[in-house]
């Protein structure tokens, strides 16, 4: 998403906008410094947003400011375009509470304050080999930062709680049945950009045509903050034995990656009445900044991209043109993995051994087992997109038409996918002799326990294949309604898939047992989801009387979702306790008897059932009235208009989906 700042030299705008969820003022002005001093336009504005009403804490009312200073200034005689802009946003009303805060007699406080500064120089050289330079540079530093205090009552009695940080068998300690927990969670990312662009130009004949486009960039991102501060002995969650155990995020290195890139966008004129077009580029991009053992680490990434369009004109009798432009793509980006793909958070998985609660302190005693596992995949490579595009454009007088058919393929996504480990130590549940004072692990009889303890790895084990047909319409200004029309919409069928060995372990118990099994199936999972759709601006601005209307007409012609039958029944290999991994016997596992019968994941012919959603229908409307040249008011109202058929589930059950209508106002004055 590009967003363009206002700049330069403009009126005083005030704008004021409202609906039932969000209230939005803004003023801004741009102004000149002097002749050789540049321009300055300098904005503001306040917004209160209430994303849930039920929802007191999500609420916020944030202010934002922004200064954007251009000028133009001679280099050695070259004219060298200027610009820089700081910006901040902070957030104000920044304690919040809500009904079960003040009843618990509970604090919360959130504090959010972003700070940016871009700045962007353009100098136009004008040599024989370099056209112009540009370079682009920006920081960004938010801090977000959450302190509470908070209640913690337990309905079930004081609960046990693993504090240790370290593996094996460590001592824990119960939590009081009513306590407050004070915990903050402090998040300061930062991040750097720096981007170099050299344009060239030049001509291989007398009707061919080149623009080079070459330059390369950097960027950096890292979180500077502590993350969680939390008592171990208080916290907030207790079921959550993560959330006691955190990493700082300061310690967490830098995401840092560099590109170099360069483009030939080349014009060929044929004829009058005939020319091509054609773009060449190839981006190569390497993450820096990680160890030597990171699969990455060692990789560059090619990107190619390639576009060719042939446009052909002619002129009909009453000398108006007719253009069509038939066009072909190809392209590749790259999808790289996150901070916390690269550098997860360790995983504890605690098993309580030996639990003692007397009522007293003095006697009570927690025995915990702790697994510590890093989930960690030096092996993760990117996430590759291709897509293949054709097309053809239209277009006589005012009217529009363009139809394009692609391919689209990802492959290498990221997906976590649960693993299984086996695990195994002793627990004491029996006491041997009944026990007065504070019982140690030789008052109890042992006993030898065996389980499986799932860790969750990221993988690029996802593909996603996309294929579709996308449309537009654009009419010409109809004079007697003055209106005008435009229409688009796609076709989409699209096919996402898991595709590396799933471990299944079934929940039953034998003889009163956990199964001793795990599963490991070949076959991948397809889900098959498939759309069209079609949408409608009618806009009409009747000057005479000032008024603008924008309707939105959207339009689901329908839309299918089933699951496919490509994964395996019967598993290829099964993981025993001991972390043996076995070959299946097909046919002692195929058997409706013996313990393997349960490794069969057989679904249910409703699994596989196709869902359709019939035909749905929103109109979203906007009128607005022009009071001379400086103030528009503007009301408008989503779902307007909602259709939507009950339909059946595919477990033949009847839904619908709902929407809920609304509106707003909104407010805009120029002042010269």
């Amino acid at each position: 998403i590009h967003i363009n700042s206002k700049r330069g030299v403009t009126p005083l705008r005030v704008r004021i906008k409202t609906d039932p969820l969000n209230k939005l003022i803004y003023a801004g002005k741009g102004f000149k410094i002097s002749d050789k001093a540049g321009t300055l336009h300098i904005g503001a504005d306040a917004l209160s947003s209430t994303p849930d009403v039920r929802e007191k804490l999500e609420r916020f009312t944030r202010l934002t400011a922004q200064i954007n200073y251009t000028n133009q200034v001679l280099l050695a005689d070259k004219p060298l375009d200027m610009s820089a802009k700081l910006s901040a946003t902070a957030s104000v009303n920044n304690v919040k509470s809500d009904e079960l805060i003040d009843e618990n007699d509970e604090f919360y406080r959130s504090d959010y304050l972003r700070t940016m500064l871009s700045i962007n120089g353009k100098w136009l050289i004008n040599t024989p080999f370099v056209s112009s330079i540009e370079i682009l540079g920006s920081a960004d530093i938010t801090s977000d930062i959450i302190s509470r205090h908070k209640m913690v009552l337990s309905s079930m009695g004081p609960s046990s709680m693993p504090i240790s940080t370290t593996a094996g068998e460590n001592e824990g300690i119960f939590l009081p049945v009513k306590y407050y927990s004070d915990y903050k969670i402090e998040n300061i990312p930062l991040y750097f950009f720096v981007q170099t662009n050299l344009n060239s130009s030049f001509s291989t004949g007398e009707a061919f045509d080149h623009y080079l486009l070459y330059g390369a960039e950097l960027k950096s991102n890292k979180n500077i903050g502590r993350g969680s501060i939390v008592d171990p002995t208080r916290p907030p969650y207790p079921g959550d034995n993560t959330f006691i155990r955190p990493r700082p995020n300061y310690t967490i290195p830098a995401i840092v990656n560099g590109a170099l890139y360069v483009e030939d966008r080349a014009i060929l004129d044929i004829s009058n009445s005939l020319k091509a077009n054609m773009r060449l580029g190839l981006r190569a991009t390497h993450m820096f900044n990680l160890p030597q053992e990171y699969a990455l680490s060692r990789k560059v990434m090619i990107e190619p991209r390639l576009q060719g369009g042939l446009t052909l004109k002619s002129r009909t009798n009453s000398d108006n043109t007719v253009s069509n432009t038939f066009r072909i793509g190809y392209g590749e980006e790259n999808k790289l993995p996150t901070l916390d793909m690269l550098y997860p958070d360790k995983l504890y998985r605690d098993f309580i051994v030996l639990n003692a609660y007397y009522q007293q302190p003095d006697r009570d005693y927690l025995l915990v087992n702790t697994y510590i596992h890093t989930p960690l995949n030096t092996s993760l490579t990117e996430n590759k997109n291709r897509k293949f595009e054709i097309g053809w454009d239209f277009q006589y007088k005012d009217l529009e038409t363009s139809l394009s058919a692609f391919y689209e393929e990802y492959n290498g996504g990221f997906s976590y996918f649960p693993e299984y480990y086996p695990v195994a130590f002793t627990r004491y549940l029996k006491p041997k002799h009944p026990v007065t004072g504070k019982p140690t692990k030789d008052d109890y009889e042992p006993e030898y326990y065996r389980d499986f303890s799932i860790f969750p790895v990221v993988r690029n084990s996802a593909k996603t294949t996309k294929r579709g047909i996308e449309y537009r319409i654009k009419s010409p200004y109809i004079k007697p309604i003055n209106t005008t029309i435009e229409l688009n919409g796609a076709y989409y069928l699209t096919v996402y898939t898991k595709g590396i060995p799933v471990m299944y372990r079934p929940e039953v118990k034998e003889f009163g047992q956990k199964y001793p099994y795990v599963g490991i199936y070949q076959g991948d999972t397809h889900i098959y989801q498939s759309r069209l759709n079609t949408n409608i601006w009618i806009n009409t601005h009747i000057k005479r009387f000032g008024l603008i209307f924008t309707n939105f007409i959207q339009v689901v012609w329908f839309s299918k979702l089933r699951n496919g039958n490509e994964e395996s029944v019967l598993p290829s290999h099964y993981l025993d306790l001991d972390g043996n991994i076995h070959q299946v016997d097909q046919e002692e596992i195929a058997t409706t008897t013996g313990i393997f019968r349960y490794l069969r994941r057989e679904r249910s012919e409703l699994y596989y059932r196709t869902e359709t959603k019939p035909v749905s229908i929103f109109i979203n409307l906007k009128a607005s009235k022009e009071f001379g040249k400086h103030i528009k008011l503007s009301f408008f109202i989503d779902n307007l208009i909602d259709i939507n058929p009950h339909y059946k589930a595919a477990d033949k059950t009847t839904e619908r989906e709902w929407a809920i209508p609304f509106f707003g106002a909104e407010l805009t004055v120029n002042i010269l």
